[in-house]
């Protein structure tokens, strides 16, 4: 994902692949990039991606969507000692 700012002197990005989503902002005159926020579900177990971000122009808003691996399996082990 990126987005420009509402002021259009920075982006929003995101970092491919990490979990949680880190968004960064980049100043475009600069090249100068900051952790704006990392996102993802309070649980993390069985996450595969958070993906898509979107973030509004003016940073108050934000919406992401994510995937997770079933974490539902069952085994049953029995003759232990």
């Amino acid at each position: 994902m990126i987005c420009w700012s509402a002021d259009g002197t920075s982006l929003f990005a995101t970092e491919t692949g990490s979990i949680p989503a880190r968004v960064v902002r980049i100043d475009v005159a600069t090249g100068r990039h900051e952790r704006w926020k990392d996102l993802a579900p309070p649980e993390l177990a069985g996450m595969i991606e958070v993906n898509p971000v979107h973030v509004t122009p003016d940073g108050r808003s934000y919406v992401y969507g994510y995937a997770r691996a079933a974490t539902s399996d069952l085994y049953l082990v029995e003759g232990l000692k």
